[in-house]
């Protein structure tokens, strides 16, 4: 059974398996965290449960580049 959670451990973009610490991209029904310090990338049509954003004492960044877009169909926390 896939994780429910999927957690942004390196910057880069949505689409890649190593932002996401080799694990499959984040699906509908999955949360999402982007741990402190990250920047994720959108560059697909991407969609989540949920995002959470950990914020710190370095900047988190969510960036759509484009005509992507992301679909989130609960909260986004911070």
């Amino acid at each position: 059974m896939p994780s429910s959670q999927r957690i942004a451990s390196v910057s880069g973009p949505w689409s890649s398996t190593v932002t996401w610490g080799g694990a499959a991209v984040p699906t509908a029904g999955q949360t999402v965290v982007i741990n402190n310090g990250i920047t994720v990338t959108v560059d697909v049509a991407a969609v989540c449960l949920s995002l959470t954003i950990n914020t710190g004492n370095a900047t988190s960044v969510v960036t759509i580049n484009g005509t992507n877009s992301l679909n989130i169909t609960n909260a986004v926390n911070n």
